[in-house]
């Protein structure tokens, strides 16, 4: 990183020493550049070509990076998942029903956004790609996750969110996704990790500081 930082500052100094005169506003406005931090500089960037992410509350992460779960028989349940969430499970999850025929499932494949601004359940999850049914994970897609990718949990982070139905026989309202859709949030307590149970039009504002990280289908367009 420090080498980079480097090559960066030493390109802007090669820009500068070739502008005359010195009085200029462009010279100037490159002198400031090569004095300013690491933050400050990535932030005139992100400013100046527009990097800021589309949807402008969460930034995809680990882009190059599948995250991959093999097929298997969808029948795991959040609330009976005592060996992946050892720390605790919200009972809330009881009332969380799957689909009532057995099946099984194909790969699937998981991406990651990343919050970069306050916001409540609601708007972080609907300023995301695709319609609200494309956005929700199964019980058995969010504990096969958990216990593949354990990794991704940090101690010092609040957790990764998933978006999973309460009835999955009933399908998903697009004008009132909250109907059947809610939010577990697991993250790291005593050592463990614990499962969390949110309704999705829950108005708690959930801070940037706390580095929350979206678990969506990845979608194929």
């Amino acid at each position: 990183m420090e080498t980079i930082n480097q090559s960066r500052v030493a390109v802007i100094k090669k820009i500068v020493a070739k502008v005359q005169p010195e009085g200029s506003l462009f010279f100037k406005a490159l002198e400031k550049l090569v004095d300013c931090s690491d933050e400050e500089l990535d932030n005139f960037l992100r400013q100046s070509f527009n990097l800021t992410p589309k949807n402008g509350l969460t930034r995809q992460i680990f882009t190059e990076q599948n995250f991959l779960l093999t097929h298997r028989q969808g029948r795991r349940l959040i609330s009976c998942a005592n060996q992946v969430f050892k720390a605790g499970i919200d009972p809330a999850f009881t009332e969380c029903r799957i689909e009532k025929n057995e099946f099984f499932f194909l790969e699937s494949s998981m991406r990651l956004q990343e919050m970069i601004s306050n916001g409540i359940f609601m708007n972080l999850f609907s300023c995301q790609s695709g319609s609200w049914n494309q956005k929700w994970v199964y019980q058995y897609q969010l504990v096969d996750f958990c216990e593949t990718f354990p990794e991704l949990f940090r101690q010092n982070s609040c957790g990764l969110i998933f978006l999973i139905k309460k009835d999955g026989d009933k399908t998903i309202d697009e004008n009132n996704p909250g109907d059947n859709l809610v939010v577990a949030r697991v993250m790291v307590r005593a050592g463990g990790l614990c499962a969390l149970y949110y309704p999705l039009d829950n108005q708690r504002l959930w801070s940037e500081d706390n580095y929350y990280w979206l678990v969506l289908p990845r979608l194929i367009f």
